[in-house]
């Protein structure tokens, strides 16, 4: 069956060639244009815009695996940092205890003190030359911490950057299709009335063209991401005032202790009336 498909599809292509020359390929092409065209028009809106909102919320879960990612790598530089400073601190102590026998073993003396105890040279060349291989190894280890915090920085800021343009391309896309949404059920009520009007379709084809545009955006932006070690924290712009305790103490206790009832209106008849004043 196979074997007689491609003989016909052969046979067709062989007339087509003969009929039109080289025409042929634009012909079939064209065809095959108008067709999708064609299929794509048969397609209801609401189908389309349906599929565009699930493609926007299917980016989400992405982007919060992308964020945790980054806090992941954060949290890992933390660590790094803190072993590149410990390695500093080892470094400059074993540097200095080197410069110390170093300089002890230009001396012609058989034997130095170091902490109130005696050491021989050979005791001393052999723990200078044991220190001194080790501050040379820590020495390139350091080197190497240095480097792989450097890079992995880098390659987090990248992702915040590529993480903050997917999120705008986002929101841009949510507009969009808003605004479509919008569009649509306006066309739908209208076209119920049923009253005879002419409708310009050019602003809806244009929502369309441009929802589509931002959706490939947004899958070559979420293929970076997917591809690329990929956050970055907004920054916060409300910050809690401080608390003033005392103002709080003394309104709290002025409600608490403000007096009610006819005593209440005895205490404020006394308060406004002075002393001294001679009772009527």
């Amino acid at each position: 069956m196979l074997k007689k498909v491609l003989i016909f599809t052969g046979i067709v292509a062989g007339l087509g060639f003969l009929l039109l020359g080289t025409g042929f390929g634009s012909y079939v092409s064209t065809g095959l244009g108008v067709a999708t065209s064609k299929v794509q028009d048969a397609i209801p809106i609401e189908f389309e815009v349906k599929r565009a909102e699930s493609l926007i919320e299917g980016i989400i879960p992405e982007i919060q695996a992308c964020k945790k990612v980054v806090a992941q790598e954060e949290v890992e530089m933390d660590y790094l940092r803190q072993d590149i400073t410990q390695i500093d601190k080892t470094q400059e102590k074993s540097y200095e205890k080197i410069r110390l026998q170093q300089a002890a073993l230009k001396r012609t003396d058989d034997q130095f003190y170091f902490g109130g105890k005696a050491y021989s040279r050979t005791q001393v060349e052999n723990d200078l030359e044991k220190t001194f291989e080790t501050h040379k190894s820590s020495g390139a280890l350091l080197e190497s911490k240095k480097r792989l915090l450097a890079a992995r920085e880098k390659s987090v800021e990248a992702a915040r950057t590529r993480l903050e343009q997917v999120k705008a391309e986002k929101d841009k896309a949510e507009t969009v299709l808003q605004n479509l949404v919008a569009q649509m059920r306006q066309v739908q009520a209208m076209e119920t009335v049923g009253s005879k009007f002419s409708l310009d379709g050019s602003k809806l084809t244009q929502a369309k063209e441009l929802l589509a545009r931002c959706q490939k955006r947004l899958d070559v932006a979420q293929r970076m991401i997917e591809e690329d070690t990929a956050v970055a924290e907004t920054i916060p712009v409300d910050m809690p005032g401080a608390r003033n305790i005392v103002e709080e103490v003394d309104a709290y206790f002025a409600r608490s202790e403000a007096p009610t009832g006819p005593d209440a209106d005895a205490k404020a008849v006394a308060v406004r009336t002075p002393r001294g004043t001679p009772k009527k």
